[in-house]
């Protein structure tokens, strides 16, 4: 399941520098606007040389809004969506998952133009095998159709892995101690943002689901690989070698993907 809770619209956070973040965390798929500065930072970014532009565009560092710093070391961080990854590399990370997931026949149908409602823009039936998306409207890059997408085949993959005689609510438990299970929260915090919580019920947040851990952990590993391991180093380590063990032809997902 890939939704925003529509109570956490007031977690939309209007900015000094011009961009909204929704939450507190600088993640470059929770951030936007912030069009002059990022219209400075491109002019910027566009006067570095071809290879280290390109290079630097395939991975994703910590961002950094302010604009002289930024331009002190742009390898060391990154302005959002200038030499964050690329929409056009995203997309592309998206369509390997999905022709690995096809390939290995991980889930049956793929409906890009369903009608979820109530703040959802993915879903997987794991009785049906279907992945629905409706990724028409995207308040941030975190709703795009690579991020859900991939969320998405992650529960499709989990599930025909780990669990396809019963479902994904049987589905063993990969992180169930520290840090990877704080890692795999960070890691979820990242796409999402803040999770509704419920202080006065026994509903976990659901970042608490190990099934939701396993597919942003998966979505993090396959879309920005090297941020990934650098947040969450165990975390993705145990997700890759758990899934490579019983099937070794998913470990290129796992690769950034290269420029030509």
């Amino acid at each position: 399941m890939y939704w925003i809770e529509e109570s956490l619209s007031e977690s939309v956070q209007q900015l000094d520098d011009g961009f909204e973040r929704l939450g507190d965390e600088d993640s470059p798929f929770l951030v936007r606007g912030g069009e002059e500065r990022r219209a400075e930072a491109a002019a910027v970014h566009a006067e570095r040389p071809d290879a280290e532009r390109q290079r630097d565009e395939l991975t994703n560092e910590p961002v950094c809004r302010d604009l002289a710093k930024w331009r002190d070391d742009p390898l060391a961080t990154d302005f959002p969506h200038v030499d964050t990854v690329a929409c056009d590399v995203l997309s592309e990370r998206a369509r390997a998952a999905r022709e690995y997931a096809s390939r290995n026949n991980y889930f049956d149908r793929l409906d890009e133009t369903a009608t979820l409602g109530d703040g959802k823009y993915g879903r997987y039936n794991d009785g049906e095998r279907e992945i629905r998306l409706d990724v028409s409207e995207r308040p941030f890059l975190a709703q795009s159709r690579p991020c859900v997408l991939v969320h998405e085949l992650g529960h499709a993959l989990q599930h025909a892995l780990f669990a396809p005689d019963s479902g994904l609510d049987e589905a063993p438990t990969l992180f169930d101690g520290d840090p990877e299970k704080s890692e795999a929260i960070d890691l979820a915090h990242r796409f999402h943002g803040p999770f509704q919580t419920y202080p006065e019920s026994d509903i976990d947040p659901l970042y608490e689901s190990p099934v939701e851990q396993f597919a942003y952990v998966f979505q993090a590993a396959v879309l920005e690989p090297e941020a990934a391991r650098r947040i969450a180093p165990q975390a993705v380590e145990r997700l890759r070698t758990s899934v490579v063990e019983r099937n070794a032809e998913l470990s290129g997902l796992f690769d950034a993907v290269e420029p030509e």
